[in-house]
C-alpha cells in the first residue's frame, strides 16, 4: 500500500549560539555613530541625507566605533534634525525618487579618498533601493539633541562581522524644502581617526568628492536569523522518501538532523546532513505506512550530540 506522509514545516527548530548578549527575537537594538554623540548634539550640521537635490555621500566608520554590533545584522538607519531646527520636518510629505544605500567594508577613515570607489573594500552590497516616502513631521524638533526620525528600512539586512564600515548613500532628491541634520564637524575630536565623510552633488558621482561633516547616524541592528528556509518538498520514490529543501542563508549552522516518527512511536533520528547553504537532498527508507518527518538545524556547539 502506498505510504501516507505528513510533513510538519513549522517543526523546524532553529538553534543557535550568538556572539552577543541579546537573543534572537528580543527585538531591534539601536547604535548611534559616533557613539559619543548618542545623547549629545553634534558640533555642526550637514544637508546631504535630506537635501532636495541629488547627492552621493559616504560615511567611513572605524571599527572601534562598532564593537557592540559585531555579529549583528544592520536593518535600517536614520538621522536627526539640528538642535536649532525651528519645526518638525517635513512640513508636507515628500518623496525621494531614488534613495539607494550601499554597505561594505571601508578603508580606515584616515585614508579617505575623494574618489568614491577607492573607499570601498569589496564586495559592496546594495541594501536599499527605490523611492522613499517621508510622511509629514517624521523628524521632530525642540530638543538637544533631537530624537532620531523615520527609520529608513533596508531591503536586505547587512551582517556586520567587524572591520571598518562604509555607508554610501545615493539619492536623486525630491520636490520640497531640504533639511539640515545633526552632524560632527571636521575639527571635532575623532574626525579622520574614528570617522570621516565625503560627498558630491550628483547621484552618479565617482570622483571629485568633497570633505563633508559626518552626520550622526542611528543604526537599527538585530541578531541574525540562523537559517532562512525558502523551500521544502517531499516525495515518494518506490520505498524511499526523498526530502529536498533550500536555504537562503545559514549562519553558524553545523547541519540538519532529520527525524521521523510513526503514529505509535516517538521521533527518532534517521540521518544528518551537513549545512550547505544551498539546495539539500536527503533520502531514507520507509517501512511504515504513516510517517511524520521533521528536521532541525543546530550550531557547531551542539554537533557532538549527533
Amino acid at each position: 500500500m502506498k505510504a501516507i506522509f505528513t510533513f510538519f514545516m513549522f517543526s523546524l527548530f532553529l538553534l543557535l549560539t550568538f556572539n552577543s548578549s541579546a537573543q534572537q527575537g528580543e527585538g531591534i537594538e539601536y547604535h548611534v555613530v559616533p557613539p559619543a554623540y548618542a545623547t549629545t548634539a553634534g558640533t555642526a550640521g550637514f544637508l546631504g541625507p535630506l537635501a532636495n537635490s541629488q547627492r552621493t555621500y559616504q560615511l567611513l566608520i572605524h571599527e572601534n566605533q562598532l564593537t557592540n554590533i559585531v555579529g549583528k545584522e544592520i536593518k535600517a538607519l536614520t538621522w536627526r534634525l539640528l538642535p536649532s531646527a525651528a519645526a518638525n520636518w517635513p512640513a508636507a510629505e515628500v518623496t525621494f525618487t531614488n534613495y539607494d544605500i550601499y554597505l561594505s567594508e571601508s578603508v580606515p577613515p584616515a585614508n579617505r579618498s575623494f574618489t568614491f570607489a577607492d573607499n570601498v573594500v569589496p564586495p559592496q552590497s546594495q541594501v536599499r533601493s527605490g523611492s522613499l516616502v517621508i510622511p509629514t513631521g517624521s523628524f521632530t524638533s525642540g530638543s538637544s539633541p533631537n530624537a532620531f526620525g523615520l527609520e529608513i528600512m533596508f531591503n536586505t539586512p547587512y551582517l556586520y562581522t567587524g572591520s571598518h564600515l562604509l555607508i554610501e548613500l545615493r539619492h536623486t532628491g525630491f520636490t520640497g524644502t531640504s533639511a539640515s541634520i545633526d552632524a560632527v564637524g571636521t575639527a571635532a575630536p575623532g574626525y579622520l581617526s574614528d570617522f570621516s565623510a565625503t560627498w558630491f552633488g550628483n547621484y552618479t558621482a565617482t570622483t571629485g568628492g568633497l570633505q563633508g561633516n559626518f552626520s550622526a547616524v542611528r543604526l537599527s541592528v538585530d541578531d541574525p536569523i540562523p537559517v532562512e528556509l525558502t523551500s521544502f518538498s517531499a516525495s515518494v520514490n518506490g520505498n524511499n522518501v526523498e526530502l529536498k529543501w533550500t536555504t537562503a542563508t545559514e549562519i553558524n549552522n553545523y547541519g540538519f538532523e532529520v527525524e521521523r516518527k510513526t503514529i505509535s512511536s516517538d521521533f527518532a533520528a534517521v540521518g544528518f546532513v551537513t549545512g550547505a547553504g544551498s539546495t539539500i537532498f536527503f533520502t531514507f527508507n520507509n517501512d511504515e505506512s504513516h510517517i511524520i518527518c521533521l528536521f532541525k538545524s543546530a550550531p557547531p556547539s551542539l554537533s557532538s550530540t549527533f
